[in-house]
């Protein structure tokens, strides 16, 4: 997504703009998928996971006292940890740098 020799530090990047990248500039070959809702269980591909991963990262920014019981806290640990292993294993077989630019294969499935 970044040319070699830019000053664009990915690391730097906070979840809320890599989303607004991933929906409004590289669109990556998504198609008909609502940005807005929560994925159901047996919705898996690796935007889901980007949807589970931000779901969860603003339902804990935006709790009025931030602490979690121990069930809560598991249960959302336990659901990003799915999606991150998911995410991962899309990077590793889908994701390859090609002269200095991240180069997305899109047309396989995770599923397969």
């Amino acid at each position: 997504m970044f040319p070699d020799g830019s000053n664009v530090d990915p690391a730097r990047i906070d979840l809320t703009l890599w989303i607004i990248l991933l929906r409004n500039v590289a669109r990556l070959g998504v198609r008909n998928i609502n940005w807005n809702e929560a994925p159901s269980a047996n919705e898996t591909e690796w935007y889901h996971d980007v949807l589970r991963i931000r779901e969860t990262r603003n339902s804990l920014a935006h709790l009025l006292r931030p602490e979690l019981d121990d069930d809560s806290f598991e249960n959302l640990w336990n659901y990003v940890v799915m999606a991150l292993r998911r995410l991962n294993w899309y990077v590793v077989n889908h994701v390859r740098i090609h002269d200095g630019w991240c180069v997305v294969c899109v047309s396989q499935s995770m599923n397969e």
